[in-house]
């Protein structure tokens, strides 16, 4: 009997549980705790594997038609997908040229064989579009001071050397803008400046960014004009930290990332090129300065040669 009542008892409290948590008459029931949501993780930033597409590659694309054009860079952006690489380097200003019309630089005689001519189409949007289709990030892989090397390209009236012949320097290698003209140095950042206001780009790169020589007598004249109290290698260096400063600035006000190529030495960058890449790294943080990152040069057969250094790319034609 006491086992029947005791039953019976725990069959009454499980029923009037539920009653008991109704809310009495008058009182309000209070409102309804709401779910937790998940807290969002941040996404993890992309791992910078980056590829370099030179005017050695472009010399092997076909640019007579936009379809051509874009046949032969599907070819090589997917190569560089499959590779596992998530940046594109693209050459797009090798020789005071460019791979895109532009109110500064004449069309390069990649796009036809002849720099000045106007291939009918905008090869850089093409590629522009093409790498981001594929989730490839697109740098605008720039050659500041590069006019030719040797006598290679033939320059057309529109070259900056043509309409601004004081502006540039020889040496036995080829024709460069004056790194310590400050003119020079402006004009070489409002193309920046043009390149991120009217392409989706992620970044702008740089190379060759430093002095072609080592030679006193290339800019003896401009150093004695200077009045300044350094030396001549510290004031070549402060010319290039200038210009690096000025197209750092120009890139970040356009929200784009800007980036510098060092070769895989710092010595050989401070003491032979007056390229501090060390205070650059200091200065500007966004600036990828990394004295030895792994590159890759893609050709249009498809091979890949990876190297440990920048350095090891110079056993082929400086890009």
């Amino acid at each position: 009997m006491r086992r029947v009542v005791f039953y019976l008892f725990i069959i009454a409290v499980f029923l009037a549980a539920p009653l008991a948590a109704l809310p009495r008459r008058g009182e309000t029931a209070p409102a309804a705790t709401p779910a937790p949501t998940a807290t969002a993780e941040p996404t993890a930033a992309a791992p910078y594997r980056a590829v370099w597409v030179s005017y050695l590659e472009w010399q092997q694309v076909d640019f007579s038609t936009p379809e051509t054009f874009s046949g032969d860079i599907a070819v090589i952006l997917d190569n560089i997908r499959n590779l596992g690489a998530t940046v594109v380097l693209a050459q797009v200003r090798p020789f005071g040229d460019a791979l895109y019309p532009s109110s500064y630089y004449p069309f390069s005689h990649l796009c036809t064989g002849q720099q000045g001519r106007d291939p009918g189409y905008d090869p850089l949007a093409l590629l522009v579009q093409a790498a981001h289709d594929r989730g490839l990030a697109l740098e605008a892989w720039v050659n500041p001071y590069r006019i030719q090397a040797g006598l290679t390209p033939a320059l057309c009236g529109a070259s900056p050397a043509k309409l601004h012949p004081d502006w540039v320097k020889y040496t036995d290698t080829g024709a460069y803008l004056d790194p310590a003209n400050t003119a020079v140095r402006q004009y070489i950042a409002d193309a920046v400046g043009e390149l991120c206001a009217n392409y989706d780009v992620d970044g702008i790169h740089f190379d060759d960014y430093f002095y072609p020589t080592t030679d006193p007598a290339f800019d003896a004249a401009d150093y004695a004009a200077s009045g300044t109290a350094l030396t001549q290698d510290d004031w070549r260096r402060e010319n290039v930290n200038a210009l690096v400063e000025l197209c750092h600035a120009t890139a970040r006000r356009y929200g784009v990332r800007f980036g510098v190529a060092p070769v895989g030495d710092p010595e050989q960058n401070y003491a032979l090129q007056y390229s501090d890449a060390a205070r650059c790294g200091w200065n500007w943080p966004s600036t990828r300065a990394a004295a030895s990152r792994t590159s890759i040069s893609c050709s249009r057969a498809m091979t890949a040669a990876v190297s440990s250094s920048r350095t090891a790319r110079w056993s082929h034609p400086r890009a």
